[in-house]
C-alpha cells in the first residue's frame, strides 16, 4: 500500500540532504510503478497526485504514458527521472 500525498510531502520536507530526498522520491516512484503495473485502480488518483507533486518540485521529471481504450484511461508506464 502506498502512502498518502500528505505523508509524502512531509517526508520530502523533512529530508536534510538532497541525497535523502532523492532516496525518498526513488522509493515512492518505484512503489507507484509497481501499483500501476499491477493495475491497482483504487489508488490511481493518489499516485497521479504524487507524480504531479514530484514534477512540481522542479528537480524531477515525471513522464506520463497512457493510452485510451473505450474512453477509459489506462496507465501502463510511469518514469520519474532526476533532471541535471
Amino acid at each position: 500500500m502506498s502512502m498518502k500525498l500528505r505523508d509524502l510531502i512531509r517526508k520530502v520536507r523533512a529530508c536534510k540532504t538532497a541525497a535523502e530526498e532523492r532516496a525518498v522520491i526513488a522509493k515512492e516512484s518505484a512503489m507507484i510503478r509497481t501499483a500501476i503495473r499491477e493495475e491497482q485502480e483504487h489508488y490511481r488518483h493518489r499516485n497521479v497526485a504524487k507524480l504531479l507533486f514530484m514534477h512540481m518540485l522542479g528537480k524531477y521529471q515525471a513522464l506520463f504514458y497512457w493510452k485510451t481504450a473505450n474512453s477509459r484511461i489506462v496507465y501502463f508506464d510511469v518514469a520519474v527521472s532526476i533532471m541535471t
